[in-house]
């Protein structure tokens, strides 16, 4: 879809396009869904609660946990609003594979801690752990960004680095714009340069944990837990 540019929203190209984009979201959602169940199982501490009204330790202290700030927070109520809010206030498109995520997916958090896998809480104990979990911040978080910083003008914050996943000092965010009628999202500060699709489809490749992939001694029985079996996307 990439290939089409903005050519991907005339209209003998757009239902296609966003079919395939729902398609691959929806095959997302069931692939997180599956990790939070393993991780669950392997004894993952989860940084995030599962679910709403629930306590659990921010930066500052404890706070109650928001539908918003879950380890899955299922997509926003009002979600298109929001995607048209975004819109307007940056003058440009939502590219279609974000959009499908936030209407299909929602946030995604697999920031925590376990011996093996990933550190957060305990980085500063027992050394981080550059994992680089898999996480997308909540729609109304990418609102009140455009809101209060109206200079950041198209481009904004998609999710933190893997520094900031690891419980350190982050050293930048990665971003995504809205500048030009895409299918997909290239990822600002992403070392790869990977386009949104292309970094999902690397982070199931590793059970939700991309920043393994190339390091020694890794956690292989782990990640071929996590991975085996997910949705091709």
């Amino acid at each position: 879809m990439n290939l089409l540019g903005p050519f991907v929203y005339q209209p003998q190209y757009l239902a296609d396009a966003s079919a395939v984009a729902h398609e691959t979201m929806t095959r997302a959602r069931a692939n997180v869904a599956t990790l939070i169940d393993r991780l669950t199982r392997i004894g993952f501490d989860f940084l995030l609660p599962r679910t709403a009204g629930s306590e659990w330790m921010g930066p500052m202290g404890p706070e109650t946990s928001s539908d918003d700030l879950l380890v899955h927070s299922l997509p926003h109520h009002d979600s298109e609003t929001l995607l048209t809010r975004i819109e307007e206030t940056t003058a440009g498109i939502v590219p279609l594979s974000v959009r499908a995520w936030y209407q299909i997916v929602g946030a995604v958090s697999l920031l925590g801690d376990h011996p093996l896998l990933s550190s957060y809480k305990r980085s500063m104990s027992d050394g981080p752990i550059y994992s680089d979990p898999l996480m997308v911040v909540p729609l109304s978080s990418m609102v009140n960004e455009l809101q209060f910083f109206p200079e950041v003008s198209r481009k904004f914050s998609f999710f933190p680095d893997k520094y900031f996943k690891a419980g350190c000092s982050g050293a930048m965010s990665i971003e995504i714009d809205c500048e030009g009628a895409q299918a997909d999202a290239i990822l600002h500060n992403e070392p790869h340069g990977l386009y949104f699709v292309q970094y999902l489809r690397h982070s199931f490749s590793w059970g939700g944990f991309p920043g393994w992939s190339g390091c020694p001694n890794r956690p292989e029985d782990e990640l071929r837990y996590l991975a085996e079996g997910l949705l091709p996307i």
